[in-house]
């Protein structure tokens, strides 16, 4: 039974297949695992860390283009609800993504933009791709 789940453990969350790592004007945010269809990216803040969602990026490391996701934030946060990501991260501070990559393979630098809760997109992070050490 326990060999039989092995399979099943590694496809549920797999760590990045690439060391992918971006500057960005906080910190460095990190490509951090695959869950599932989902891509899952740790950006730095001010007042923590953000995680950022993409469905349907996982595995795709040179087709990249613009991908639409949620935030979650680290802290207490503000909006009506929580939300919970697909790794079991939850907090009332979240929103809505666009994530855009420059070109469609690492590296790449990428432009994300992020709204609070319901509301769209309107503030941006850039992130340039760290290359080498």
């Amino acid at each position: 039974m326990r060999a039989a789940l092995i399979p099943l453990a590694l496809t549920l969350a797999t760590p990045a297949l690439a060391d992918e790592v971006w500057t960005t004007p906080f910190g460095d945010a990190v490509y951090q695992a695959d869950v599932g269809d989902t891509t899952i990216l740790t950006v730095p803040q001010p007042d923590g860390v953000m995680r950022v969602y993409i469905p349907g990026l996982a595995g795709n490391f040179d087709n990249r283009g613009t991908h639409s996701g949620y935030w979650i934030g680290s802290g207490e946060g503000f909006c009506p609800a929580s939300l919970t990501g697909i790794d079991g991260t939850g907090s009332r501070q979240w929103g809505e993504v666009i994530l855009s990559f420059d070109r469609p393979a690492f590296p790449t630098g990428w432009t994300l933009v992020a709204g609070d809760c319901f509301a769209p997109p309107f503030w941006t992070i850039r992130g340039e791709a760290r290359t080498g050490g």
